[in-house]
């Protein structure tokens, strides 16, 4: 995508924790962790070229999934 799009979808991400204080990063296969927010957020980020699935979510290649609650 372009600069502006990448740039919407980081802001669109961070906007769930503004404020918030990450308490734990976990590692939980190669190339994919699980960063968690002390507002119940949590970010499971694909690192990877193939997709990963967590709690039967799919994490996209190179892309983020927003869980819990803020």
């Amino acid at each position: 995508g372009t600069v502006i799009e990448q740039h919407a979808f980081i802001d669109d991400a961070l906007r769930h924790v503004q404020g918030a204080s990450m308490v734990s990063r976990e590692v939980l296969a190669h190339g994919i962790v699980r960063v968690q927010y002390d507002n119940g957020v949590h970010f499971i980020i694909n690192y990877t070229a193939q997709p990963f699935t967590y709690d039967d979510r799919v994490v996209s290649p190179l892309s983020v999934v927003i869980g819990g609650q803020s």
